[in-house]
């Protein structure tokens, strides 16, 4: 929608307020209402000053002053105030010089999918978040001088089997663990979640389903997927919905990780792609039918190289052990004798290994360890597939055995040498 889509909007509509948006660094969706009147083409062009000493892990009273930037593409009617109001979702920018600031969490989205675009990595990434939440019917909770507590229930809740109603215990309830997903009157909240649901699609928002989750009181609705900073506009404003609708029917909605014991806690899968030329990145014909492309010429940092996301690290730690096992389990005296190539999974690891030095040369002129670590990655690869193809310590061939072994040796060399450079132990058992 653009700057005039938007305007019309406020006319056709007849708009009397235009709630202004944006999120603070805790993710809550903070706003200020202005009359419309205040509202023409510059208010979006020019953007909107406002104090943000008070906003919470943001500004200094002294350096108080900041401004909200519009997106008149992310524009919709309010479905829950009384008086016809008209939301923008906004970036946050320094007034001085335009800058985005850089603890606004939207204009973080808005670089992340600009790099993604400059640094050629793709042209577009989609987000399919899936957030669950809990509704609750009574929460207390207090954080005073003499104790800390908390409190929740609810009617639908697994531990009310046995309490006693005005109208009586109707017994229906989904047990602990046992909420994915039975129908009502087991599941009491279907009518709830297709007003949230039905809402979120006034509102503009592409929407797809809803249903029980596994847990007492827990549920789930399915969000459409959508670009990085369009569907984080839509996230604020799907808990934005959650919390109102259920508050409407007299209900506590809250995205807590972990608000009850002994059953399943709330996360936010989140299902992503990244697409160049119209063809998603990810996929591929490698493990686990992924592309596992690794051309890019990504920034290398130490929490990179050990992060249990990438396992990086072990792997090439594990690679180095296996081959260090085979060393010790061999009945034969590995002399320096010739490598004799018959096989191509053999010419491959071969190969690996007489880049090395090349790829130990390169950091001289340009210390960039990513390329060193690329490298021993596939000197592992190429090493599991010589294991697949290669007999070593079962090869009948006292001639090809010793060769292979040979190469196994010059390999664990590599492997050693490069993971030292890093600053990695090596260990010869995991």
């Amino acid at each position: 929608m653009s700057i005039k889509d938007a305007l019309k909007l406020m006319k056709d509509e007849d708009v009397e307020y235009v709630d202004v948006r944006f999120t603070d660094p805790r993710g809550k969706l903070q706003h200020v209402t202005l009359m419309h009147t205040e509202v023409d083409e510059d208010f979006f062009e020019e953007g909107f000053m406002f104090d943000g000493s008070s906003i919470a892990g943001w500004k200094s009273i002294d350096q108080s002053d900041m401004k909200l930037i519009p997106d008149a593409s992310s524009v919709y009617i309010d479905p829950f105030y009384a008086e016809k109001t008209m939301c923008v979702h906004c970036t946050v920018v320094e007034p001085d010089t335009g800058e985005p600031y850089a603890r606004d969490p939207r204009g973080t989205a808005e670089k992340a999918e600009a790099y993604l675009v400059a640094s050629g990595i793709g042209d577009s990434a989609f987000f399919g978040p899936e957030a669950e939440f809990f509704l609750f019917d009574d929460v207390k909770f207090s954080v005073s001088m003499n104790k800390v507590s908390y409190e929740v229930d609810a009617l639908d809740a697994a531990w009310n089997t046995d309490t006693d109603y005005e109208m009586g215990n109707m017994g229906h309830r989904p047990g602990v663990k046992g909420g994915y997903f039975p129908v009502n009157p087991v599941d009491d909240a279907q009518d709830l979640r297709s007003e949230m649901l039905s809402t979120m699609k006034r509102m503009g928002m592409k929407v797809d389903k809803h249903h029980h989750e596994v847990a007492s009181c827990q549920h789930e609705l399915g969000l459409i997927f959508g670009t990085l900073t369009k569907q984080a506009d839509d996230i604020q404003k799907y808990k934005y919905v959650i919390h109102n609708v259920a508050h409407a029917y007299g209900k506590s909605a809250t995205f807590m990780p972990k608000p009850i014991a002994g059953d399943n806690g709330t996360g936010m899968h989140v299902n992503m792609s990244i697409w160049k030329d119209g063809k998603p990145l990810f996929a591929g014909d490698k493990y686990a039918d992924l592309s596992q492309n690794r051309q890019t010429d990504y920034v290398f940092t130490w929490e990179k190289l050990l992060a249990l996301e990438g396992n990086t690290a072990a792997y090439l730690m594990y690679a180095y052990a296996r081959l260090s096992k085979m060393l010790r389990e061999s009945q034969d005296e590995v002399d320096e004798g010739p490598i004799n190539l018959r096989e191509e999974a053999e010419r491959r690891l071969a190969l690996a290994l007489c880049r090395f030095p090349e790829t130990l040369e390169s950091l001289t002129t340009d210390w960039r360890l990513n390329a060193l670590t690329d490298h021993l990655y596939s000197t592992a690869g190429a090493l599991m597939k010589f294991y697949d193809e290669c007999p070593v310590l079962k090869e009948e061939n006292e001639e090809v055995r010793l060769s292979r072994l040979r190469l196994c040796r010059a390999t664990a060399q590599v492997l050693k040498t490069g993971l030292g450079l890093l600053g990695i132990s090596t260990v010869d058992r995991m």
